[in-house]
């Protein structure tokens, strides 16, 4: 036999002889490793699956079980699985998904209610209740401590922490934290004092794409213009929710920032990037670590446009450093470089767009210091931060400065947290890998060593 022996296998050698133990049972996709260090897949029938080429069809997931494989699967393709997660987000320390009826489930930590509940932190997924009934959430996005989710109505709902009124209540007497979803309030200006505007509940504020950030939110609105709300302000740097810091703290609900032909919006920490409708991109917030791309260091309220990027297809964010997609299958970035994304040899934050790797298209988040880049063989590059395992690669380094393949295949979807990941894989399970003291991780438990290797999520399909 070519291939490392699973996990269980190797645990309950010494009774061998009592009990036959399947070589290929595995826990998690650690005990899937080739002789020659080829990372496999533990199924969750509990077998091993392999990358196969030819397993890769409409029906396949691109794996291949080995010849000696039990269950009746031996030499069989991995199928296409059910999967009923349609959207996955990950804030700092809590975790969310939306599933293909329209239903939100959260697991992780909930001090400040970042589950849209009171029950204290979650080690698994339990479903945010008391959205507006009768209605499916559409998007879903996490920031460091709230949520926000787009529903069928274009209606936009919040909830979590509030200290920069990123709940987007309006109102006097904001609330510090909801535990339950509260409907962002709409704004009206004067024509007379356009920069004095009037809270009105009476007309919802309506949207097509959300992102949240750190702890504001940005929109693109049902009239095609861009919207944000929340902290705008962070010592002398601001502007991250594209108003002036010396008129707005924090911004309490959606005001329209001047800018035209926004296509996506990415919020990141006290920064926003916007790609316009001719793709280039425009930044605007704080800059201390060169977030806006521009070649200094200057905050500005007011979009800027990023140096030498004029055929982006698609942003990735994280926390403090921003980077695209191009055309032509480059990842370009610009901002913080601790965090290895730029390599090992840069000591200063890169103040331009950069190019940093070949991709097609990446993952990040608004609170993450990782990328992640699937390839077309079904593996999955990172870049970035492995402090907390959060790059889901086994060993000692904490910064990943070269893109190097992680230890999951075939990912559908994924979302990069403040210190963990979760993926969603082709064979429809949900896995996440990371810091797991509040139970991020969603498999039942909670610990304060990092969990490096991706972690099945207890969640079944209905």
């Amino acid at each position: 036999m070519n291939r490392k022996l699973g996990f269980l296998a190797l645990a309950l050698g010494a009774v061998a002889a009592c009990t036959a133990q399947p070589d290929y049972t595995c826990l998690s996709n650690a005990d899937c490793v080739e002789d020659e260090g080829a990372q496999g897949v533990c199924e969750p029938n509990g077998q091993c699956a392999f990358v196969d080429p030819t397993c890769d069809d409409s029906s396949d997931t691109g794996l291949r079980y080995p010849d000696d494989a039990t269950g009746g699967v031996a030499n069989q393709c991995v199928a296409t699985g059910k999967s009923c997660v349609s959207a996955i987000a990950t804030g700092t320390s809590h975790t969310c998904v939306l599933r293909t009826d329209g239903t939100v489930w959260c697991w992780g930590l909930n001090d400040v209610g970042e589950l849209a509940s009171s029950n204290g932190d979650q080690t698994t997924p339990s479903q945010v209740l008391r959205l507006p009934s009768g209605h499916l959430v559409t998007q879903i996005s996490a920031a460091e401590v709230h949520s926000c989710a787009l529903i069928d109505d274009n209606t936009v709902w919040c909830w979590g922490g509030n200290d920069s009124l990123q709940l987007g209540q309006c109102g006097a007497s904001p609330p510090a934290s909801s535990t339950k979803p509260l409907e962002v309030i709409g704004y009206t200006a004067s024509v007379s004092q356009p920069s004095m505007p009037t809270c009105n509940p009476t007309v919802p504020f309506t949207a097509k794409q959300i992102t949240a950030g750190g702890e504001h939110n940005c929109a693109i609105g049902m009239d095609d213009n861009l919207y944000c709300w929340g902290e705008n302000q962070t010592g002398a740097q601001g502007g991250q929710s594209g108003q002036d810091p010396a008129v707005f703290d924090d911004v309490p609900g959606p005001l329209k920032v001047v800018f035209d032909g926004p296509v996506q919006v990415q919020a990141g920490d006290e920064y926003t990037c916007v790609l316009k409708d001719e793709n280039s991109v425009w930044c605007f917030g704080s800059n201390s670590l060169g977030e806006l791309g521009n070649g200094g260091t200057a905050e500005s309220f007011a979009p800027i446009n990023v140096t030498g990027i004029s055929d982006a297809s698609q942003l990735v964010m994280d926390d403090e450093t921003a980077c695209v997609v191009t055309r032509d299958g480059g990842l370009w970035c610009w901002g913080n470089a601790d965090t290895g994304i730029f390599g090992t040899d840069l000591t200063d934050n890169v103040l331009k767009a950069t190019r940093v790797a070949s991709a097609t298209t990446a993952y990040g988040g608004g609170t993450a210091e990782t990328i992640f880049l699937p390839q077309t063989d079904g593996t999955l590059q990172v870049l970035g931060d492995n402090t907390l395992g959060q790059a889901g690669i086994t060993g000692s380094a904490t910064a990943i400065s070269s893109p190097t393949q992680a230890e999951l295949l075939e990912v559908q979807l994924l979302s990069a947290g403040g210190d963990h990941t979760c993926a969603v894989t082709t064979d429809g399970a949900i896995w996440c890998w990371g810091d797991n003291s509040h139970g991020q991780i969603g498999n039942g438990t909670t610990s304060t060593t990092p969990t490096q290797i991706p972690t099945r999520v207890e969640w079944t399909c209905p």
